[in-house]
């Protein structure tokens, strides 16, 4: 019965609103706060320009 509320693999929970998303969501379906650890391809690019 423990089972049936697993959490998914991959699944995270937003730090800023504590909804749990899905592992292929870069941000929170709630408040859009981005996945911790997610990088993003502006970010990328700054580090890149330097």
């Amino acid at each position: 019965f423990g089972d049936k509320f697993k959490k998914p693999e991959g699944s995270w929970d937003c730090d800023v609103c504590m909804v749990q998303n899905k592992a292929q969501d870069v941000k929170c379906v709630a408040c859009q706060s981005a996945k911790p650890g997610n990088v993003s391809v502006l970010q990328l690019l700054r580090v890149k320009a330097f």
